[in-house]
């Protein structure tokens, strides 16, 4: 209402024969319907003859009150069931879709890391194997144990580069996409890609190493005489 001043001020609601309400406070902005709309206005004002009541307990003895207030209510309303929430619970159910929908991403994409995980080690352990023949001929040419790894791993480390590239446009697409639902939005930090970028080169990093280290330090003679 543009009101710089709007304690003890009038108000007409409802019916014009009714006195005006009188302000006598002041909340901070917050959802009242949800993360996904705009933070609206809203006017709370007291109604005569309406069976609600709103109000702030002690936690010290949450079961003991509530046991005092049913008591007292079917002593005042014997007519009206007594049933009752918490404001905390009715606020959180707005954004329990949203949590709910969080942990189930978070959920399948620790599944899919973990799957991709095991893909690459069973392809690095199967790669290296099939080239253990190469791996001993360069060791014992005087190839160190560090030349090895690179080597092996740059076909590994190339291969996970351009699923990178192509797949860090698809998920700006999509985070840019499924943020457009909701009016106040976080934005979509290039560290948080480059972050993801350089964990999944590391796990491959590590996983191709272990194997390619493994077989270099094998005898050369054992696998240079299999056929």
């Amino acid at each position: 209402m543009n009101w710089d001043e709007p304690i003890g001020k009038k108000v007409q609601i409802g019916n014009p024969d009714s006195p005006p309400a009188q302000v006598v406070g002041l909340v901070k902005d917050y959802h009242q319907t949800g993360l996904l709309e705009e933070i609206e206005s809203l006017l709370w004002y007291y109604r005569y003859n309406l069976y609600m009541l709103h109000a702030k307990i002690d936690d010290q003895d949450i079961e003991g009150t509530l046991e005092f207030m049913k008591t007292e209510w079917e002593r005042i309303f014997p007519e009206l069931p007594f049933e009752y929430t918490f404001l905390e619970d009715d606020l959180n159910s707005q954004v329990e879709g949203d949590e709910n929908r969080g942990t189930i991403f978070s959920t399948f994409s620790i599944l899919a890391v973990i799957i991709a995980c095991l893909g690459l080690f069973g392809l690095a352990s199967f790669t290296v194997d099939q080239r253990k023949k190469e791996v001993g001929i360069r060791k014992v040419l005087g190839a160190s144990t560090q030349q090895n790894v690179y080597i092996i791993s740059k076909e590994f480390l190339i291969l996970v580069l351009i699923s990178i590239v192509l797949a860090t446009p698809i998920a700006i697409w999509y985070l840019n996409k499924w943020l457009q639902d909701y009016t106040y939005k976080t934005n979509l930090s290039v560290f948080v890609f480059i972050f993801s970028a350089l964990l999944i080169l590391v796990i491959t990093l590590l996983t191709v190493s272990y194997h390619t280290i493994k077989a270099s330090r094998a005898n050369p003679v054992d696998a240079l005489k299999e056929e």
